[in-house]
């Protein structure tokens, strides 16, 4: 009788571990899709714009589908632009900071459920801390959008309610391409106040970007204040949509888009290319400052993922090129 119960106590742990082992996979797959899962927003100031990108890119041969975004504190508030991510697309859970209304060490777990191409959930974690005796207005460094070497500085001014001996005794980041200036402004029985210009260099690399800015403070707790730093930088040649997916194709089908091209000045469309020969394109003729390509892809006989891309060449600024990704399924 014992000799039973202890088989069968052996053989529930034995499918336990099982069942926790294919959940622990199953997760792994998902987990390694993400850059990074965890972050620490550092100290930041009451009412400033704190949120991170948790970025992730699908090297699966299938899509994902994401579902569903719950997180354990109100603290944070995630988002995701886009659900369903094709083979070699990327995509990110953005995790937005409540500073607002919320104030002191906060922490949470932003859980990402799956429901392509299996079940499965992924926890991404999040904390701060939010203070509430020091405001940078505006909220952030937001450059906005431009074209290279047009941004236009940003002026900040941070205010510090308390010790009149409260210094920012340096900034730094690692995005090396920020220019700063502080200048002491204020300084009264409340606190002491500064103001901080922010500008861009000339190099600045093209396309979105999301940096941090640090203030070093003489206090000894918290010497810390995280900002974020934010901007797009514009090509001349801008092409969309960035990614083409043609999604399922059946054997022997066609499938017609359009890519739209862009430039500052008249220019003239000298190419476009592409690996796989089954895509088609009509090249447009002169010189305009907006271009239209139209895209055929016949799919032929042989099933299978598509993923490759289309570059087209210019005489833009003495030769500029853009390119597309497309991906898609012969079915």
């Amino acid at each position: 009788m014992y000799r039973k119960a202890s088989i069968s106590s052996v053989l529930a742990v034995g499918f336990l571990v099982l069942l926790c082992g294919r959940a622990n996979a199953q997760q792994s797959w998902a987990k390694g899709l993400f850059v990074e899962t965890q972050h620490d927003f550092g100290a930041v100031s009451k009412g400033s714009n704190a949120e991170f990108h948790f970025d992730f890119k699908n090297t699966l041969d299938k899509d994902i589908l994401i579902t569903k975004l719950r997180t354990s504190c109100g603290c944070t508030q995630p988002s995701i632009a886009k659900g369903r991510i094709a083979p070699g697309e990327s995509g990110s859970v953005v995790a937005k900071f409540n500073t607002t209304s919320f104030t002191g060490q906060k922490s949470a777990v932003v859980t990402v459920v799956f429901a392509e191409p299996a079940h499965t959930e992924v926890q991404l974690n999040v904390s701060g801390f939010i203070r509430t005796d020091v405001v940078v207005e505006p909220a952030e460094v937001n450059f906005g959008s431009f074209r290279d070497g047009d941004a236009k500085p940003v002026t900040l001014k941070i205010s510090y309610t308390g010790n009149q001996a409260w210094q920012i005794q340096d900034v730094r980041s690692q995005f090396s391409q920020l220019q700063v200036s502080l200048q002491r402004r204020e300084k009264s029985a409340r606190g002491v106040s500064y103001e901080m210009k922010v500008g861009l260099r000339k190099d600045a690399p093209i396309g979105e970007f999301r940096e941090r800015m640090t203030l070093i403070t003489n206090e000894e707790k918290t010497p810390t204040i995280a900002l974020e730093v934010i901007g797009r930088v514009e090509p001349d040649l801008i092409l969309t949509p960035a990614s083409l997916n043609l999604g399922s194709v059946p054997k022997g089908g066609m499938v017609s888009k359009r890519l739209v091209l862009r430039g500052p000045e008249a220019f003239e469309v000298k190419e476009i290319k592409c690996k796989d020969l089954r895509f088609q394109f009509t090249k447009p003729e002169g010189k305009k400052k907006l271009h239209f390509v139209n895209v055929q892809f016949a799919s032929g006989q042989v099933p299978g993922k598509i993923f490759d891309s289309i570059e087209i060449q210019t005489d833009l600024n003495g030769g500029s090129d853009a390119t597309c990704s497309v991906s898609g399924e012969v079915l």
